[in-house]
């Protein structure tokens, strides 16, 4: 037995991570971040709340000194979670008046919530299993919510932007003031406390100690309890809090003065149709072109990359399927409007050469296809430690040159980090790709020293510290 004092303080032991998930889970929810704020004496309210309760009690030993258990996914870290976290803070609330705050599944909630809206975890109270709050997780190879964090302005959270709409999602979903965004290794907490108010805490690490990572859930579990629901006025406009993912016009299949976008015959002329083809064209069904797959670069359920040629000369093509078309359409719109800034910032990225509906294809049968120029070179994220301090130089000028060319086509990358990044070290040439989450740029978000420098080079420093009264 130990004092539940005791529990709280100890940090989670930290995890052990064997091969893993390359992507994060991507929500298509999304939420305008000039509604996020600071919550501030986040950190000196933990400690006042968790005084406020009597946690010299006794509870069964907790051995967490040690972690056995490899983990390579969300699942597993949830799992992970569940154990270090949840249970521990329950454990603790079981000698205290909060006795009834249990972690739990979302199915646990009483009447049983749909099955397209769940979290990973749930706070409830017990019997009537009544949510208070909810949580999202995220791998922590993944997602940097360290590297995102608030005190930097609201700019600075792009990265998280799609995470934070999921949550917010569950919050309003659940009619919830108090939701917290974690990979384990690091957390923030999330109250709403306006219609169009969102105060979200600094990123809270798993190795803090004043407060602990278990003291901060002890407490929010306290805030929760006292005040859980929020309920939106009459006259809210969801259109009015959420960024619209797709904030411009779709790609047109048309062809187009800066690109090749739909496909001639001669395109393709030393090519036959067969079992490695996929047929495009446009809404109406009818086939303006083809390639065929050369080499399998990438494969998920709903997404593929392919080695194929095209005019001659290699070529990358991307698919997609049809649940992902909003995914699609972001990507190809970018590259029409790069390809319009032509030759301008031309070199950062690579050309456009065709898209379109997939009309029939035993290689990826339904969705939709973007052809691209391929580009020689490697993400950098796979040896960036190696490169000499001149070319890492060369990286961060070339990159900021690219990303100025994106901020003139009013646009920020979301999902932005090494891996977005090819370098060619014959030629040394830079090149930034996959434009699948994209958000148009806001008036104060025009700046391209953030998000993505401070993205893809961890060690960016960036100069200027904006506060943002957005609402």
């Amino acid at each position: 037995m130990e004092p539940a004092s005791q529990l709280i303080m100890r940090t989670p032991p930290p995890l052990q991570k064997l091969n893993g998930t390359d992507y994060p889970s991507m929500s298509g929810e999304s939420i305008s971040l000039r509604f996020f704020k600071e919550w501030e004496n986040f950190r000196s309210d933990v400690l006042q709340a968790c005084a406020t309760v009597d946690l010299s009690q006794h509870v069964p030993l907790t051995d967490d000194q040690t972690e056995n258990h490899a983990l390579g996914s969300e699942l597993g870290l949830t799992g992970r979670f569940s154990k270090h976290i949840c249970d521990a803070v329950s454990k603790a609330l079981s000698v205290t008046h909060l006795s009834s705050l249990k972690f739990g599944d979302y199915q646990a909630f009483s009447p049983p919530r749909e099955a397209d809206s769940v979290p990973d975890v749930v706070m409830l109270t017990l019997p009537d299993a009544t949510p208070v709050a909810v949580g999202e997780l995220k791998t922590y190879w993944t997602v940097n919510i360290e590297r995102n964090s608030i005190a930097r302005g609201y700019m600075n959270m792009v990265p998280l932007q799609h995470h934070l709409g999921q949550l917010v999602h569950y919050m309003r979903h659940n009619k919830l003031k108090f939701g917290f965004l974690s990979t384990y290794k690091t957390t923030i907490f999330v109250r709403r406390t306006e219609a169009y108010r969102f105060e979200v805490t600094l990123p809270i690490d798993e190795k803090e100690r004043n407060p602990t990572l278990r003291q901060c859930f002890l407490a929010f579990a306290i805030f929760a309890s006292n005040e859980p629901d929020f309920i939106e006025p009459e006259g809210f406009s969801e259109l009015q809090l959420k960024v619209p993912s797709q904030p411009y016009a779709p790609a047109s299949t048309r062809p187009s003065p800066y690109c090749n976008q739909v496909a001639i015959k001669d395109s393709t002329s030393k090519e036959s149709i067969g079992s490695q083809s996929i047929l495009f064209g446009g809404e109406d069904g009818i086939t303006t072109g083809f390639v065929n797959r050369k080499k399998l670069i990438r494969e998920s359920k709903s997404k593929a990359i392919y080695e194929v040629e095209w005019n001659g000369y290699p070529a990358i093509a991307k698919c997609w399927a049809e649940s992902r078309h909003e995914r699609y359409t972001e990507e190809a719109w970018t590259y029409e409007k790069l390809d319009m800034k032509s030759p301008e910032g031309h070199r950062f990225f690579p050309s456009l050469l065709t898209h379109g509906k997939i009309l029939c294809s035993s290689v990826f049968p339904k969705g939709f296809i973007i052809i691209m120029t391929k580009v020689n070179g490697e993400s950098i994220d796979k040896y960036w430690d190696k490169i000499p301090g001149n070319i890492k130089e060369n990286i961060r000028v070339e990159i900021y040159e690219a990303i100025k060319v994106l901020r003139s086509i009013g646009l920020i990358v979301v999902d932005c980090g090494q891996h977005n990044v090819l370098y060619n070290p014959v030629t040394h040439s830079v090149t930034m790709v996959d434009f699948e989450h994209m958000q148009a740029c806001e008036e104060d978000t025009t700046s391209p020293d953030a998000p993505e420098m401070y993205s893809i080079f961890k060690d960016s420093f960036l100069p200027v510290c904006i506060r943002h009264d957005g609402g």
